[in-house]
């Protein structure tokens, strides 16, 4: 049974035209609040998929979906190359004060070395 589960639950509000209990009235506002939480992308994949399903999926629909997943691509690659800019303009900033500031143990053999010449 390989339903994706946003199949499950858009067949729930088709299901939801019939009479309702109280109870069941609640199930289908909560339903509908999680249905109205969901993105827009995804709704309009799983309506797609239940269209494709049924045999009533139109180009159109297929096209807005397909262009809706090329934007979210185009969003992750334009995050991910932010973030390797900041990640290496940190590891830039990183090495530039490590030339700046010598550690102790390069400061330290200097200081031996002003110490013999003053014995001397």
């Amino acid at each position: 049974h390989n339903i994706p589960s946003t199949l499950l639950i858009l067949s729930r509000i088709i299901a939801a035209g019939e009479p309702m209990s109280q109870q069941q009235q609640f199930n289908a506002d909560a339903l509908q609040a999680t249905i109205n939480s969901l993105p827009d992308n995804l709704v309009n994949e799983a309506t797609l998929r239940l269209a494709e399903v049924s045999g009533t999926a139109t180009p159109k629909q297929k096209l807005e979906v397909l262009e809706e997943q090329e934007e979210l691509i185009e969003d992750e690659d334009e995050q991910e190359k932010k973030k390797k800019k900041n990640e290496e303009a940190a590891a830039a900033a990183a090495a530039a004060t490590a030339i700046e500031e010598p550690t102790a143990s390069e400061t330290k053999p200097e200081a031996k070395a002003d110490q013999k010449s003053e014995k001397q």
